[in-house]
C-alpha cells in the first residue's frame, strides 16, 4: 500500500510537471505569434508607405494589412487563454475565463481585468501558469 501511494504521488507530480512545461509552450508560442506578427505589420506598413503613392490603393493595402493583422492576435490570446489560469487579486481564487470575457476584458499584458466567480467582484486578475 506504502509502494502504491508513492507510486501515485511520483505519477501526479509527473502529471503536474507535463502540464507546466505545455502551458510554457503555449505561452512561448503566444509571444512568438504576437511579436513576429508586430514585426511584419511596420514592415508591411513601412513598405506601403515608401514604395506605393499616396492615395487609395495605399489605404486599400493598410486597411487590408490591419485586418490580417487581427488574426494572428486571436489566435495568440486563445493559446494565452488555454495556458494555465488567471489569480482573482481579491480572494486568490484560481480560474479560466471564456474566451469572450477574454477577449472583452482591459489588460496590461497577461493581466486581465476580470469578474471572479468565486468572490463576483471585477478585479485585475495575473495569469498564472501553475
Amino acid at each position: 500500500m506504502e509502494n502504491y501511494d508513492k507510486r501515485t504521488e511520483e505519477l501526479l507530480l509527473e502529471m503536474a510537471n507535463k502540464e507546466n512545461q505545455h502551458n510554457k509552450r503555449l505561452m512561448t508560442a503566444m509571444w512568438t505569434i504576437m511579436i513576429v506578427s508586430v514585426v511584419a505589420l511596420y514592415a508591411i506598413i513601412a513598405v506601403v508607405t515608401t514604395l506605393i503613392p499616396e492615395g487609395p490603393i495605399q489605404l486599400v493595402i493598410i486597411i487590408v494589412t490591419l485586418i490580417l493583422f487581427m488574426i494572428p492576435c486571436f489566435i495568440a490570446l486563445k493559446l494565452e487563454t488555454e495556458a494555465g489560469f488567471y489569480e482573482c487579486k481579491n480572494c486568490h481564487h484560481k480560474f479560466v475565463p471564456t474566451y469572450k470575457e477574454v477577449v472583452m476584458a482591459m489588460h496590461t499584458g497577461t493581466t486581465r481585468h476580470l469578474k471572479c466567480p468565486e468572490c463576483s467582484k471585477r478585479t485585475w486578475c495575473k495569469k498564472v501558469l501553475k
